[in-house]
């Protein structure tokens, strides 16, 4: 069908590039079940806060297509599901996930996997307030309750400190200063953008 998907290659795929704060696509996972068995599929990925295996999925059968809202789907022989992944950076670094793809039935268990790499595309202003996040990040990733450093860009751009609990807010705020080289800090809870699926 010419509007299927283009298919994420096996091996290493690089995504767009991905503006501040925007998703971007990586390509689309396409799983065939060539066996003449009913396989479960599931597809994660192991960064899912940055590298999203989106939903709803679709199932191509005959022409037919239906849409998923999970990872229980079962293939019949001869169908093949198709799985986007998106690249959100929090950060502007380069990053990298795997996408591994399952299949079990009977007697059968397969397994693929797949690298994505992605890179931010900032503007001048964020870029520069990126090089000052990356130099003071692993500084304060070493107090208590910082689980992440990112930007964050209302009116200004501030430096934005993650705790891992809003109790530890207080006794992060105490250690952390007010500005790193003219960006104001914040601090929040931190909370990552993911998706659990019960597969």
């Amino acid at each position: 069908m010419n509007d299927e998907p283009t298919a994420i290659p096996s091996g290493e795929v690089n995504c767009e590039p991905a503006q501040f704060d925007s998703v971007t696509d990586c390509g689309t996972v396409v799983v065939f079940n060539q066996t003449s068995e009913t396989v479960m599929v599931k597809c994660v990925s192991s960064n899912p806060a940055e590298f999203v295996v989106d939903w709803p999925g679709s199932i191509q059968t005959g022409g037919a297509v239906r849409h998923c809202k999970d990872f229980d789907w079962q293939l019949k022989p001869g169908e093949h599901c198709f799985e986007p992944i998106s690249f959100w950076p929090t950060t502007g670094e380069a990053k990298q996930a795997t996408i591994r793809v399952d299949a079990e039935g009977p007697g059968i268990t397969a397994t693929a996997t797949i690298t994505v790499k992605g890179t931010s595309d900032y503007p001048p202003d964020l870029a520069a307030a990126e090089k000052v996040r990356e130099r003071y990040e692993p500084e304060l990733k070493k107090i208590p309750g910082v689980v992440a450093v990112e930007l964050d860009k209302g009116d200004t751009i501030k430096m934005n400190i993650g705790a891992d609990d809003e109790k530890q807010i207080p006794a992060i705020r105490r250690k952390v200063p007010s500005q790193f080289e003219g960006y104001e800090t914040e601090i929040t809870r931190y909370s990552s953008w993911s998706h659990d699926y019960a597969l």
